[in-house]
């Protein structure tokens, strides 16, 4: 069973504070912006503290409506009014963010663009469909606490090992059994968005 939440009632939303890209010198933090390629990282720079925002959290473009899970600390693309929002909870981990990113871009990539940019306030209001734990009682009002965070967990540690399994069964049957996966290979493996979204919708 699923429900519709505004962004607001599920996340902290927060502004990221890093200058153009230009301003900063090469070092070891990734520059994030909003787009899709290498989960939104155009560069690693050198950045003051107060430049750099706490991994964690979904970073969502606000031209296009992409939803990126960053681990790590960053800078992220700030100063402008396409600045890239971030959105914190502390039950979000990597593996539940992939289900909430693709929930995000259903809905905010028909909705997003130039000319009617996903801002912080227009991020607040929009609503997404998330899994809840049925209730019994048919007078149930469902809130944030009835999210069923495990539930996606699940769902997607279910769907990434399905995605393995094809892909071994496929070797074994071209005659490469006698292979092991990088780092590179699994994280090229890993469920887009947009499959997740084709999955659950």
């Amino acid at each position: 069973m699923v429900k519709l939440f505004s962004i607001s009632e599920v996340f902290e939303i927060k502004k990221v504070y890093g200058k153009p890209l230009s301003n900063y010198s090469c070092g070891k933090i990734p520059y994030v912006t909003g787009t899709p390629n290498n989960n939104g990282v155009i560069g690693y720079v050198s950045a003051p503290q107060e430049a750099v925002s706490k991994g964690g959290c979904i970073a969502v473009d606000p031209i296009k409506g992409f939803a990126l899970y960053q681990s790590d600390d960053f800078v992220g693309r700030g100063f402008s009014g396409a600045s890239i929002n971030l959105l914190y909870n502390d039950n979000l981990t990597e593996t539940r963010a992939l289900y909430i990113c693709a929930a995000i871009e259903k809905v905010a990539m028909h909705t997003a663009a130039y000319t009617n940019l996903l801002n912080s306030d227009r991020l607040k209001n929009t609503k997404i469909e998330l899994p809840v734990i049925e209730s019994s009682d048919p007078n149930h009002t469902y809130t944030v606490d009835d999210i069923d965070w495990q539930y996606m967990q699940d769902l997607i540690a279910e769907l990434e090992q399905d995605r393995i399994a094809e892909l071994d069964a496929y070797l074994k049957a071209a005659g490469l059994e006698d292979y092991e996966l990088t780092e590179e290979d699994k994280e090229v493996l890993s469920l887009s968005s947009k499959i997740l979204s084709d999955k659950t919708s």
